[in-house]
C-alpha cells in the first residue's frame, strides 16, 4: 500500500520524515546510505536547501518507527507491503523504500487545551503517561526543539485511527 509522507512541517521547515524512516529500518549502514543518496538525488535540493540541511547526513536523524493513519476501511494489516513515497499523486511521486507492516494499534489523540499542550494519547484503550507520550511523539518523527509545536500544528483536531508499525515497537 502507498504510504505518502510530507517532507515539511506545517510551518515549512523540513521534517526529514523520509530520512527518519530509512534510519528506522534494519538495513546495513551502507545500504541505508545508498537509499539516502537516491532520495537526495531524486530531490535535487538547490544550494539554499542543501545548506539548510535538506540532505543532512542520514545518521543524524532519529528513527521514525511508525505513523498514524485513519483506517475506516481496515486496510492496514500485518503483512501488507508498504511503499513509502514522497510527492504522492504528482508527476514527481517517488517511492524511496519499501517495507512490511508488522502490526497496527488503535490510537486516539485528544487535544488537551491545557497549558502544557501535551495531548492525551490512548493506544489500544490505554492512556499513555507523560513519558510514554513524549516517546510516542519522538518515535513518530516529532523530536527536537520544537517537537510539541510541530505535533500540535499537525494534529489540530482530535484524531482516531491506527498506528502503522514497520518495526517491532509497541505501546
Amino acid at each position: 500500500m502507498i504510504l505518502p509522507f510530507s517532507q515539511k512541517y506545517k510551518d515549512g521547515t523540513p521534517n526529514y520524515f523520509p530520512e527518519k524512516i530509512i534510519n528506522s529500518l534494519n538495513l546495513p549502514r551502507n545500504e541505508k546510505a545508498k537509499v539516502f543518496q537516491l532520495l537526495c538525488d531524486h530531490h535535487r535540493p538547490n544550494q539554499d536547501e542543501f545548506l539548510a540541511g535538506s540532505c543532512n547526513p542520514l545518521w543524524k536523524h532519529e528513527p521514525k518507527v511508525h505513523t498514524f493513519r485513519e483506517d475506516k476501511n481496515e486496510r492496514w494489516k500485518p503483512g501488507r507491503k508498504i511503499h513509502f513515497v514522497v510527492n504522492c499523486r504528482t508527476t514527481s511521486m517517488y517511492t524511496f523504500i519499501e517495507a512490511t507492516c508488522k502490526s497496527t494499534q488503535k490510537i486516539e489523540i485528544i487535544l488537551s487545551g491545557l497549558i502544557s499542550r501535551l495531548p492525551e494519547i490512548i493506544v489500544d484503550g490505554r492512556t499513555l503517561d507523560k513519558a510514554e507520550t513524549w516517546r510516542l511523539l519522538k518515535n513518530d518523527g516529532f523530536g527536537g526543539d520544537h517537537s510539541l509545536d510541530h505535533f500540535n500544528s499537525w494534529f489540530t483536531k482530535p484524531f482516531s485511527g491506527k498506528i502503522v508499525h514497520w518495526t517491532d515497537l509497541r505501546y
